[in-house]
């Protein structure tokens, strides 16, 4: 333990503690009956059933904005790092960045290379081969250092078609195989306000306008997300709820709602560790009981917790701190997934990358907050029983977290494999 962290963090994490535990084997646990049979439907007394947990249900992920950006031993590292860890990855898609000149798009492998922009069909065919659920980040944002181009006309009319464009654009090449998308990104920063982007010509609609394309053009599989940081781990505010009201009463389809947490300062994170007065966990708890009311999965879709101290102590610190959000997170209802923003030290965007944020380090080594997210994402929280045996009935029961599993069943003499997934209190039959 570190003594950045102080006694006061710690006290007010133990009054989570009980909550945190129960909710996790309540909403991220099922209880399962594997059933086997032989060839005519009897039950087998006596069979030996082994049962390994091969992925989780819940969404663990990161942004792979450096896939391929340092041509040399760290990509691969990087590569086998993230898949270690994670089941899902933020794919960049800024508008600014991909089509940096109007028509000519950097979707292919031998598009000029750009840092933490790499072109997109190379990092999709990666996710796609190792199984990462995709998501695209983002249609629609009226930020015009990370998104709008610098070319877009100053007529909002023509602004707005070609915003329709591009979403259709991005549907028709990518619909079939990216899961999840981060419709419209950060709009709490202009709505009801005077927007801080005068320059930019966006349409006085253009949210509504996003979720409205992006539900003609992309499949009805798809999941369509708001995606948002101001003030939303305050329990208090009730801006995020209503934008969301606002917007599904104009006809918005919003399947899930992003939010994010963001430190991008030392002094910031040192008020965290030192009596956890910034992102208290009992308000953390609290937003997300209120954003129950909205009737829709969670996704904190973008995290960065950095190193309090750029010290070995410092590094401890922040796997401290990950550590306690992430059973936080996992342990409500609501939430579907967390995804960790940069996850390399010196990958964060210009004006971020003051802290050491990163899960492994610039030489890309798993640093300690690495090795505490992989405890629980790879160990605490993924099950394997030892061997069971079926009674009279040919039945075994284990409660295990929430995924696809491999069981493994000996009778007879003989050995038998089957895939199986876990997605809620009931039974699997395996025959024999």
């Amino acid at each position: 333990m570190t003594a950045l962290v102080s006694d006061a963090y710690r006290t007010l994490w133990r009054r989570l503690e009980c909550r945190i535990a129960n909710g996790i084997r309540t909403y991220r646990m099922a209880q399962a009956e594997v059933r086997v049979v032989d060839q005519a439907g009897a039950p087998v007394p006596g069979a030996v059933v082994t049962a390994e947990q091969t992925g989780h249900a819940f969404h663990f992920g990161a942004n792979c904005f450096l896939f391929g950006a340092y041509g040399d031993g760290r990509d691969q590292r990087y590569q086998d790092l993230f898949r270690q860890l994670f089941n899902a990855a933020t794919v960049a898609m800024y508008w600014r960045e991909l089509e940096p000149e109007p028509g000519r798009c950097r979707f292919t492998a031998d598009s000029e290379p750009r840092w933490r922009r790499p072109p997109t069909d190379p990092v999709i065919a990666w996710c796609r081969e190792h199984g990462l659920l995709i998501n695209g980040h983002t249609l629609v944002w009226d930020n015009p250092r990370w998104q709008v181009p610098p070319w877009m006309p100053t007529d909002a009319g023509e602004c707005a078609r070609l915003t329709a464009q591009r979403i259709h654009q991005l549907a028709q090449r990518y619909g079939d195989v990216v899961q999840r998308w981060d419709v419209l990104n950060e709009r709490l920063h202009s709505w009801r306000r005077p927007t801080p982007f005068p320059q930019v010509p966006m349409p006085a609609d253009f949210d509504i306008l996003a979720f409205r394309e992006a539900q003609a053009a992309l499949p009805a599989a798809a999941t369509l997300m708001i995606n948002d940081y101001f003030d939303v781990w305050n329990p208090r505010y009730r801006g995020y709820h209503e934008l969301v009201r606002e917007l599904e009463g104009k006809g918005a389809r919003i399947d899930t709602v992003g939010l994010q947490m963001h430190s991008f300062s030392v002094e910031g994170m040192l008020s965290v560790c030192r009596d956890a007065a910034h992102w208290r966990g009992e308000e953390v708890a609290a937003a997300l009981d209120g954003y129950l009311e909205l009737g829709r999965p969670l996704h904190v879709s973008e995290i960065t917790i950095p190193q309090p101290a750029e010290t070995p102590e410092g590094a401890e610190a922040q796997a401290e701190v990950a550590r306690d959000y992430y059973r936080l997170w996992f342990s409500h209802p609501a939430v579907s997934g967390i995804t960790w923003w940069n996850f390399a030290d010196g990958g964060a965007a210009p004006g971020e990358d003051g802290v050491l944020s990163g899960l492994i380090d610039r030489e890309h080594r798993p640093k300690p907050s690495f090795h505490a997210l992989d405890r629980l994402i790879n160990h605490e929280w993924k099950t394997r029983t030892g061997a069971l045996t079926a009674g009279g009935e040919g039945c075994v029961r284990f409660r295990g977290f929430k995924g696809a599993y491999r069981l493994t069943v000996e009778a007879g003499g003989r050995r038998t494999q089957a895939a199986a997934n876990l997605a809620a209190d009931g039974t699997i039959t395996v025959t024999v």
